[in-house]
């Protein structure tokens, strides 16, 4: 794996060499998404969609931030990318993991020391309340808050993806695209030019019978992201709350769209993400859907079974699928 030399500066605090050619602003207006508990309670799906959104700054460790919130109030800022690879120690992840701070009310506030690692704001509403104003979030010039390679699908070209890609000296990138956030070392990130998983996600709502235009809201998909994220050397791939991660360098699935199209990987480990596995009683029922995803075939079963199994009160759910099927 190619390294990027991260010491600049004191080799306890990384800073980019010339922050003026990344142009995301520290004054950040975040729109409320949905809330992941409520979302996966409403399509009873098992994991969590990502509920928090991209700044395209990394926190440096042990260094506090100063952040100012206005317009409305109880944001929270995240630490840390569940199932991220360690720049450093390539066999580890990362040691923060979504630490949470706060609540935050109106006013200046201050993000404490942490392990470091890429910020993230969440800002969220419950099932059934109005969606409310947006909120901005200032973080505070300084050394503790870092701009890296940020790719805003709709805004960011091709080229200056590449420019940002070759001028950064913080090790991570990260894609924040309209169906899915890509997050991994921007070295790799480097090496490709397409980036496009919205064709899977889209599948993926096909096969688990949701439609925007569903006259049951629990039949609409949701406007929450999953996340891939670049593991390990020493992993292979797994799913987990709010993400996917690819790991053994297989990065190509990540970064580059000829490969990601025939990707084993990624359409198994997101398929991952719509599943039913903690309502379904049929145990085997839960690898064969990756095997259906994969394969693209059985569509009609799974639209219907999708479909049922959320319009069935939890309560009616017996769990003996393993021993017969009604759908």
């Amino acid at each position: 794996m190619m390294k990027l030399d991260l010491a600049v500066g004191s080799p306890s605090i990384l800073v980019q060499a010339d922050p003026s050619k990344f142009a995301q602003s520290r004054t950040i207006t975040v729109s409320a998404q949905a809330d992941a508990q409520a979302e996966r309670k409403r399509l009873r799906q098992l994991f969590l969609g990502t509920d928090f959104q991209p700044t395209g700054f990394d926190l440096n460790a042990r260094l506090p931030l100063d952040v100012t919130i206005s317009g409305a109030d109880k944001p929270e800022t995240l630490v840390g990318t569940p199932g991220l690879i360690n720049p450093n120690s390539p066999n580890t992840n990362q040691n923060a993991y979504l630490k949470i701070f706060g609540p935050l009310e109106n006013g200046n506030r201050t993000i404490p020391p942490t392990s470091g690692g890429i910020l993230y704001i969440r800002y969220v509403y419950g099932s059934g309340q109005e969606i409310p104003c947006p909120v901005v979030v200032t973080l505070a010039e300084g050394d503790a808050a870092q701009p890296f390679p940020l790719f805003n699908q709709g805004e960011t070209t091709s080229a200056e993806w590449k420019d940002l890609l070759a001028q950064t000296t913080i090790a991570f990138a990260e894609h924040d695209g309209k169906g899915v956030i890509l997050t991994g070392l921007a070295v790799n990130a480097k090496e490709y030019a397409d980036r496009n998983q919205g064709d899977i996600i889209a599948v993926q709502d096909r096969i688990s019978g949701l439609s925007s235009t569903a006259p049951d809201p629990k039949d609409r998909p949701s406007s929450l992201r999953p996340m891939v994220a670049q593991g390990t050397l020493t992993q292979y791939a797994y799913a987990g709350n709010y993400r996917a991660a690819i790991g053994k360098n297989m990065v190509a699935d990540i970064w580059w769209q000829p490969e990601l199209l025939k990707s084993w990987k990624i359409w198994h480990e997101l398929g991952h993400q719509s599943q039913h596995q903690s309502i379904w009683g049929w145990s085997a029922l839960v690898m064969f859907e990756q095997l259906r995803v994969a394969y693209h075939g059985g569509d009609e079963f799974y639209h219907k079974l999708h479909t049922i199994s959320r319009a069935t009160p939890a309560s009616d759910m017996t769990g003996e699928a393993d021993k017969s099927t009604s759908a």
